[in-house]
């Protein structure tokens, strides 16, 4: 294992592990909006449920029950049906999900329970499921506190924040090994990927002690370039990215706000949106540029416009809301509910354009597609090297395209691609994989949709 010194401070011990994993939000800003989300279901899970994430592919929802009782268990749940499909019992404090939608494995952070209460966090792993079995196929041992997880698709490893241990750790999925342990800031809390950068983002909250931090650690292809920290507000915990409009969204917990920090110009804040008292988890709808907040002093979800940056919406939720997870597919989001033991179901709905609720709305212009973008981390090929090409249609306003058709084909080289055609998901995306088996000039491969193309040659 690789150890590496980045920009810190100086870590503060607090007694509440709880309060840590609660990092979440009160709404203070009412609005009148022409954009209300609608409420479409609520759903019974175990104890304390905090993490959840879905798999759209399988229709299903796991959710991460972190308390004593019922909890330390993973919920399975239909995502049609809204009916327990399996519990799985984890580690003690489970806190975090994410799944790898290529492999289908569920990896959950176990942060542990303080039941001593001496502010050190007993937990010290991750769990890894099988998306479809629903078993836990190992037990991985990472920092202490795990809270944070994020995959990134195109390396296949997993992040884990470590709050206890002002580290993060990086697990190589193929073999369910830690391969890099890296110093952060003081407490971190989320950790985020840049799908098309493979930039790894991660909040410092500093259990909330003063002003925290954003450490940004540059990932290209293992030639690493000096970590990046910025400067946001009290007690960083929620954390979300963009990665098609370059912004990332920072709740900040004691300071009542929202940093977006703009990740295309220096990684700088760019405007800070006040929102309710401490604001926590953040969730991207990455199609419609929406980002949702949890709430949990008024038990609501705030609703922030990405393309003003301004909040236009308040849903009211269950009691405490913490962890959000966001539906592409079916434009659904998710949101737990930590003391009403349930997860709020809600509809993203399209905007009503052109004034207020009644009146005639202006007529949505057709979607044409005007680009096919190919993830720059994999714009050039390596000899011997398989690789995943993430192939990206935006339409005219640079939003993605779902159903585009997207033909790969490959030339020169001994090139091969798999497969032939894909067609964009709900997020505009066409996954395709490629490997260059000899070295040659003339090696490419080109991406075509009706008359654009995109192609990925050879290094």
């Amino acid at each position: 294992m690789r150890s590496r010194t980045h920009f810190s401070v100086d870590i503060f011990v607090k007694k509440s592990l709880v309060a840590l994993i609660l990092f979440v939000a009160a709404m203070a800003v009412a609005v009148n909006s022409a954009n209300a989300q609608k409420v479409v279901g609520t759903f019974k899970t175990g104890e304390n449920p905090v993490g959840i994430a879905v798999d759209s592919a399988t229709d299903l929802i796991f959710v991460a029950n972190f308390g004593l009782g019922n909890g330390n268990t993973v919920s399975v749940i239909d995502r049609v049906t809204f009916e327990l499909v399996e519990t799985i019992r984890v580690d003690q404090g489970p806190g975090g999900v994410v799944i790898n939608p290529d492999t289908r494995l569920v990896y959950v952070s176990n942060t542990g329970l303080d039941v001593s209460n001496t502010g050190v966090a007993s937990g010290k792993t991750v769990s890894v499921i099988d998306g479809l079995s629903l078993e836990v196929l190992e037990t991985i041992t990472v920092g202490n506190g795990p809270a944070g997880i994020a995959v990134n698709i195109a390396k296949n490893f997993v992040y884990v924040a470590n709050t206890f241990s002002g580290t993060i750790n990086a697990i190589d999925a193929a073999t369910n090994e830690v391969v890099e342990q890296m110093a952060v800031g003081s407490a971190p809390v989320e950790v985020r990927v840049n799908p098309l950068t493979g930039f790894v983002y991660v909040t410092n909250s500093r259990m909330g002690i003063g002003k925290g931090t954003l450490s940004v650690i540059p990932d290209t292809e293992g030639r690493r370039n000096k970590d990046i920290t910025v400067n946001v507000g009290s007690g960083p915990g929620g954390l979300g990215i963009n990665p098609l409009t370059e912004k990332a969204y920072v709740a900040n917990f004691r300071g009542d706000n929202v940093n977006v920090i703009d990740l295309a110009r220096n990684h700088r804040v760019i405007k800070t949106i006040p929102v309710g008292k401490q604001p926590g988890e953040i969730g991207v709808n990455t199609v419609t540029n929406r980002i949702f907040v949890a709430n949990s002093g008024n038990n609501s979800v705030s609703l922030i416009d990405g393309e003003i940056d301004e909040v236009v919406d308040t849903v009211n939720v269950g009691a405490r809301p913490a962890g959000i997870a966001v539906d592409l597919k079916n434009n659904m989001v998710y949101v737990t509910n930590v003391e009403s033991n349930s997860v709020t179901v809600i509809k993203d709905e399209a905007p009503v354009v052109g004034g207020e609720p009644g009146a005639n709305p202006t007529p949505t212009p057709i979607r044409e597609l005007t680009e096919l973008a190919v993830d720059p981390t994999t714009s050039e090929g390596w000899r011997g090297r398989a690789r995943t090409a993430f192939v990206f249609a935006l339409d005219q306003d640079k939003k993605p395209l779902p159903g585009v058709n997207i033909a790969a084909t490959a030339s020169g080289a001994d090139a091969t691609v798999t497969p032939a055609s894909g067609i964009t998901d709900a997020s505009g995306l066409a996954t395709f994989n490629y490997k260059f088996s000899r070295r040659s000039s003339d090696g490419l491969i080109n991406f075509t949709a009706e008359n654009l193309s995109v192609s990925i040659r050879q290094n």
